[in-house]
């Protein structure tokens, strides 16, 4: 999984646009748009690498820091030979920070594919 995907499923999961995280992140709201702009290149991927930027996003959504910083370095180095943390291909949910529900906190579907419970069965 890519840093902007991992970025990308949480801010979906939490249920907030992109609009609406600039509007949180923002100074002045002159900076929205060029904060938006910015938002979408994390999640393309375009910027691969925007420690205070993400830091922000995680200080309102459940985003993992360490797993984003985790991700950066297999993006910078993809022979790394450290462990990758299994991550929800669906919620961008990690086996320490699961989802949570009525039903209680989901678990990985099978071990086969990385996908929790609390998501759908992947369409192949």
């Amino acid at each position: 999984m890519t840093p902007g995907t991992y970025v990308r499923l949480r801010r979906a999961k939490a249920g907030w646009k992109r609009s609406e995280l600039a509007v949180i992140i923002a100074a002045t709201p002159g900076d929205r748009a060029a904060i938006e702009e910015e938002l979408h290149a994390i999640e393309a991927d375009h910027i691969i690498e925007n420690r205070r930027r993400v830091a922000q996003i995680a200080d309102q959504i459940d985003l993992d820091f360490n797993i984003y910083l985790t991700l950066v370095g297999f993006a910078q180095d993809p022979e790394s030979e450290l462990p990758c943390p299994r991550i929800c291909t669906g919620c961008g949910c990690t086996w320490d920070r699961p989802c949570a529900s009525k039903d209680g906190l989901c678990g990985w579907r099978d071990n086969e594919t990385d996908r929790c419970t609390a998501c759908p069965p992947a369409l192949d």
